[in-house]
């Protein structure tokens, strides 16, 4: 699918909420429902490696997600519940997935992955998916934990994932101006690429995806992120939902016995 080559003169962070506002549009009454992309919603979220199939071969069976992070997931930065990348993720999967689909979201604000670890056998196993979203990193770098240990956890847990017959996607740290150039934030970041390299998994990177983002549209680094400049905005959680549908349908359509 080609591109949309989109130009936007530099926005403040109040126009890019204004512009985020009028590209989605709703799709319910409901005050806390998910809201549609538009197509320029779609062009401004789709990045390289990440553009949506044409033709969708999904499988004919219902599918079961939980994704399992920090505050990200938990829906923290979006302007109201149903704006979070999960909600986001599961209005889209409705649509995209024929056979239906369970979407449960197990973000809890603050988590690093240790923490993440210590609740998977209620907050994942106990739960039966088939796919199984782990945003992590962020916390990790902010908090310093050395990345050895970091990467030999993110490791041990998603082999323990596989092992299980359950599909990985691993989302990496949340692009923050602050932190460029920082070398904890990189070290943790590459970790996880890493892990997801080394274990064949999908890598959903909001980093990458950011750096895309702004390159293509001139967006600057704070407009993709909420007043609290930490957390991503109503926009960036609409482009993280996309990414991550579209990296699952591809790899559904790679490995459809997976």
């Amino acid at each position: 699918m080609k591109r949309a080559n989109i130009h936007l003169p530099r926005l403040t962070g109040l126009l890019a909420a204004a512009l985020c506002a009028l590209l989605l549009t709703t799709v319910t009454t409901a005050s806390d429902a998910p809201r549609a992309m538009t197509p320029q919603l779609e062009a401004i979220c789709t990045a390289p490696g990440v553009a949506r199939s044409q033709a969708l071969n999904v499988k004919a069976t219902p599918l079961r997600l939980v994704a399992i992070g920090s505050s990200s997931t938990q829906g923290v930065g979006a302007s109201r519940p149903g704006l979070g990348y999960v909600s986001q993720l599961g209005a889209r999967l409705g649509r995209d997935w024929p056979a239906g689909t369970v979407v449960i979201n197990r973000g809890v604000s603050g988590n690093v992955l240790s923490d993440m670890v210590a609740r998977a056998p209620r907050d994942v196993f106990a739960l039966n998916p088939d796919v199984v979203v782990v945003q992590t990193g962020t916390n990790d770098a902010m908090q310093n934990v050395p990345v050895a240990r970091y990467q030999r956890q993110l490791q041990r847990f998603v082999a323990t994932l596989r092992a299980r017959h359950i599909q990985v996607i691993l989302v990496d740290n949340q692009y923050l101006p602050a932190q460029v150039g920082s070398a904890e934030y990189a070290a943790i970041q590459k970790a996880t690429h890493d892990v997801a390299r080394l274990n064949h998994v999908s890598l959903v990177s909001r980093y990458g995806l950011s750096e895309a983002i702004q390159a293509r549209t001139r967006l600057r680094p704070g407009d993709l992120l909420a007043a609290d400049g930490f957390h991503p905005n109503d926009l960036m959680h609409a482009c993280t939902a996309r990414a991550i549908e579209v990296t699952l349908l591809g790899t559904v359509r790679a490995q459809p016995t997976l």
